[in-house]
């Protein structure tokens, strides 16, 4: 070989010590590059695989019976900590072989599926067809430049818009946008024809139910790519001694996309797009209550959460829908735990849990820390579950309208089984208003409030707070004004009203009563504001 030490010292010292090599061979030019031929792949520019087996751990238990996770692979693409490495020094316009990917082509003759053709890259004007194993056709070069998704990096993306021009495949086309936009075909060799077998299969698993469906995956897979795509100026992280006569240095605004490895990246967006998977619309309470099989198969706790981790993985893992074929042992270990803990951390059992997590540790948390990442990304996705409040009111009404539909048809059917309706359930007694005041103070407005405190939340220029919090509070206002329309409706007519148990335990910055025509018109200048710097932007 003709590299020197000197090019590859820190490398080589990494995995003469990490293999314990450095007794067998020395730490010299000669024998340190008989290692380096012998431990990596010829050209450390691509891949830096050591051909030694890496040593995971396991997703459950340990051999003593401690829980553990999966370690992070020993490879650029897939660790954060030699991301950077590899960015600055793969910074060329020239294509490498890792540009040149496999498409399969769906079509089938006799039940026979044809030969698998090697395209490079997609030429300027190039037209390439899939057809997935369902049927279902996408036209890739057509979706590289699809102004339907131009407003893909705002807030404000007119989901129900996209939803009634794709009914059938907007999970399918923006899970497409959003790995075509984060360079994750191109890093992990992703074969176009896998990815769209699966996305489409899963888009299609969903439910044809008025919330849980799969344009709320899609909508959940949206706000996690916002949520990591814009500049953040984190609030941790940079603290220094307390000796030190320095004060700590100005957060850099950077991404999250930043911080979290590739794997990490497509783990949470593939999570987003299945964590609803197969939804049927109803409870965890409720499936516990009717002794469902599904309560039973996972034993009561959080069974749909289970349900759609396991139904949706047992879907990739088919062989026609295995998109990241390509991950090495390591690297598909890793990404299995990654999915399943960003799934299962949706179960809003887990909410204050994981707030109350964050919130105790923020100071010291470091996003070069892998335990550290996890928990941001479970921030990240649970926000994202819940995001309706932080949404122009325009988009919240309307996620408000399709939860409360869902949440009536289990209150039927909880009439026709003979069992009481759950609280909100009721469709002759809706109270949307309360419904929406307490779900903001209690489980939206907590989680917000946190990640806004810990630089997580992006702040577009021109805008002095995020526009999700801006949001929050302009639709709470609505709601605490529609509840007093209500209430003095019921005044007037003698019934008086009954706001036991209402805004309980609230922070009191979000207790105020008596709000009035004008709080609402300083709000709306706010939202307009927001609207303004949002669309500029993008």
């Amino acid at each position: 070989m003709s590299r020197s030490l000197g090019d590859h010292s820190d490398l080589l010292l990494t995995n003469l010590f990490k293999r314990k090599f450095s007794s067998v061979f020395g730490v010299n030019d000669r024998n340190a590059a008989r290692c380096m031929s012998t431990c990596l792949d010829s050209d450390p520019s691509v891949s830096i695989k050591p051909k030694v087996a890496n040593i995971t751990f396991s997703t459950v238990t340990s051999a003593t019976g401690l829980p553990t996770i999966a370690a992070e692979p020993n490879k650029p693409r897939s660790s954060s900590h030699r991301k950077q490495d590899v960015q600055s020094a793969g910074n060329s316009n020239e294509r490498s072989k890792a540009d040149i990917v496999d498409v399969e082509l769906a079509s089938t003759v006799g039940g026979q599926r044809n030969c698998v053709q090697r395209v490079e890259s997609l030429p300027s004007g190039a037209v390439l067809r899939v057809t997935t194993s369902d049927g279902a056709v996408f036209d890739v070069a057509q979706l590289q430049t699809d102004r339907n998704f131009r407003y893909i990096s705002g807030w404000s993306l007119p989901i129900f818009e996209l939803s009634a021009r794709y009914p059938t495949s907007l999970l399918s086309r923006l899970s497409y946008t959003i790995f075509h936009n984060t360079d994750l075909f191109r890093i992990f060799k992703i074969s176009p024809v896998k990815f769209f077998n699966f996305f489409h299969s899963l888009e299609s698993g969903y439910w044809d139910i008025p919330y849980h469906n799969s344009v709320h995956a899609s909508d959940v897979l949206h706000a996690c790519y916002y949520l990591t795509v814009h500049p953040v100026s984190l609030a941790f992280g940079a603290a220094t001694s307390p000796d030190s006569p320095l004060p700590p240095p100005l957060p850099t605004a950077l991404p999250l996309s930043h911080h979290f490895s590739n794997l990490e990246l497509m783990a949470l967006f593939t999570a987003a797009a299945m964590h609803d998977y197969d939804h049927p619309g109803r409870t965890n309470a409720f499936l516990v209550a009717v002794e469902d099989k599904k309560a039973i198969l996972y034993n009561d706790r959080s069974v749909l959460e289970n349900h759609h981790a396991a139904a949706s993985w047992k879907l990739l893992s088919q062989q026609n829908n295995h998109f990241i074929e390509n991950l090495d042992a390591a690297e598909l270990k890793r990404f299995r735990y990654l999915v399943l803990e960003y799934i299962l951390a949706t179960d809003l059992k887990q909410h204050f849990e994981i707030i109350v997590s964050f919130t105790e540790k923020t100071n010291e948390m470091e996003m070069n820390n892998e335990s550290d990442r996890l928990l941001v990304a479970k921030l990240i996705i649970k926000m994202a579950d819940i995001n309706s409040p932080t949404k122009p009111y325009d988009l919240h009404r309307k996620w408000t309208e399709r939860i409360c539909e869902e949440f009536y048809e289990q209150g039927d059917e909880e009439v026709k089984r003979g069992m009481p309706i759950t609280c909100y359930m009721d469709r002759n007694d809706p109270g949307v208003a309360k419904l929406q005041d307490s779900f903001i103070c209690h489980v939206v407005s907590p989680m917000a409030t946190a990640m806004r405190e810990a630089g997580l939340l992006p702040i577009l220029p021109g805008l002095e707070e995020p526009e999700m919090i801006i949001n929050l509070r302009h639709n709470h206002t609505k709601w605490l004004y529609e509840l007093e329309q209500l209430e003095g409706q019921q005044n007037s007519s003698g019934h008086g009203s009954d706001r036991s148990g209402l805004n309980n335990g609230v922070i009191e910055e979000e207790e105020e009563s008596n709000k009035t025509e004008s709080s609402l018109d300083t709000l709306q200048s706010d939202v307009q504001k927001c609207r303004t710097k949002d669309d500029e932007y993008i």
